[in-house]
């Protein structure tokens, strides 16, 4: 079983060979990393309990607020059901929240550690859905908000 620390430089290895970026720990032992262009990500580990299992996140990318509500809803829905791995989502806090957008799967036997090169595959093509996720959302609400997010193109 992998430790902590393992773990976490497993990621930023393959973070750094896959995407040709520098990954971060952030408080909670998190690996955080900026993709030029599209923004801030981060893996969320549970190395003690669950080495397999692999979350990539990006967060707060979208406000939502009384005024645009019932349209983030819907896009979310649609996204949801019409993008594959992705998966947007927002603490509902008296009709507000900030909007993420993520993928989580397993990618290794229980208690193992994931192999570099499956995750370097995995990590590339769940980017790649966020991203056409976040992509998505943006043309489903910029008809009544303008101001909706939007992404360039990936790079990699």
């Amino acid at each position: 079983m992998a430790g902590k620390s393992e773990l976490q430089d497993l990621y930023r290895s393959v973070i750094r060979n896959t995407l040709g970026v520098d990954a971060l720990l952030d408080e909670e032992g998190d690996v955080t990393f900026e993709v030029p262009l599209q923004g801030t990500f981060y893996v969320m580990l549970d190395a003690q309990n669950d080495p397999e299992y692999f979350m990539l996140v990006f967060p707060n990318f979208y406000k939502v607020d009384k005024g645009n509500y019932d349209t983030v809803l819907s896009a979310v829905n649609t996204v949801n059901n019409t993008n594959k791995a992705v998966k947007l989502s927002f603490r509902d806090k008296e009709w507000s929240g900030n909007l993420k957008a993520s993928a989580e799967m397993f990618i290794a036997a229980p208690n193992e550690i994931p192999d570099a090169a499956l995750l370097g595959h995995v990590l590339r093509r769940t980017l790649g859905a966020i991203i056409s996720g976040v992509k998505s959302f943006s043309q489903a609400v910029s008809v009544e908000h303008p101001d909706a997010v939007t992404m360039p193109p990936a790079k990699w």
